[in-house]
């Protein structure tokens, strides 16, 4: 994941806590999110997928590469 502050505003690292916290709450509270319980895992696709977009759409990069070991 990438992702910059924002000039003369919030941090990277408070935009990479808060916003998916805030996204997953919206997603609830408008029944997007149907799971319920606290195990929910957070890999389940309704949950991470429409997350992964709005985020995004916020500016966030998501790669995926293999290091080795």
């Amino acid at each position: 994941m990438h992702v910059e502050g924002i000039p003369d505003g919030a941090t990277a690292m408070s935009r990479a806590v808060a916003l998916p916290a805030a996204i997953a709450a919206r997603l609830v509270l408008e029944g997007e999110i149907r799971a319920s319980g606290a195990r929910m895992p957070p890999t389940l696709p309704e949950l991470f997928k429409p997350a992964l977009a709005e985020l995004a759409n916020l500016g966030f990069e998501f790669t995926r590469r293999t290091v080795a070991v």
